[in-house]
């Protein structure tokens, strides 16, 4: 069989699982970017996990409603650029031509500990967004959860993230995994 055939086929059959995979509750959660300080760190994690089913796969957006998205973008890149805290930052994407208001498109298996690195409280050594450390002034940051069942296979997972970030065009984070 040719190697494009084959993928063809695998395309094909990944296509069908995401057409099938049940999907479970829609959920949001928002936080004052201001209020996150390291005093907050346990609070906030304990709220996210009580407010977040935590126990399944999940695709979520990130998002700054408040903030104009050219200024959101400068200051991300500024604080990559300066190495602020010493932490490694997501990709910034090329500012789109109408950019809008989501940062970030995401899925995992560990939301609760993903969500805390996007909001700057994991290691410095994760990429990832670490909003606390740049994004203060910004307002509110809203984020959106979509949850599967655990039995989710990754393909599937990743083919739903890839479909929600070419519907949404995040500003930061890479694209392109299928």
């Amino acid at each position: 069989m040719r190697f494009e055939t084959e993928a063809a086929h695998l395309l094909r059959d990944l296509a069908s699982r995401v057409g099938s995979v049940e999907p479970g509750a829609n959920s949001h959660y928002e936080v004052d970017l201001a209020t996150l300080s390291d005093d907050r760190k346990k609070p906030l994690r304990a709220d996210i996990e009580l407010n977040l089913n935590l126990s399944q796969a999940a695709i979520y957006s990130i998002s700054l409603h408040d903030a104009a998205p050219e200024l959101v973008h400068e200051s991300m890149t500024a604080a990559r650029d300066a190495g602020v805290d010493q932490r490694c930052y997501c990709p910034i994407l090329p500012l789109p031509h109408h950019p809008g208001t989501v940062l970030y498109v995401g899925s995992s298996r560990n939301l609760h500990k993903c969500l805390m690195e996007h909001l700057g409280f994991g290691a410095k050594k994760v990429y990832a967004l670490h909003l606390r450390h740049w994004a203060g002034p910004f307002g509110r940051v809203r984020i959106d959860v979509r949850f599967y069942p655990p039995s989710t296979p990754k393909p599937v997972l990743t083919a739903l993230e890839e479909h929600l970030a070419s519907k949404l065009m995040p500003l930061f984070g890479l694209r392109g995994s299928l």
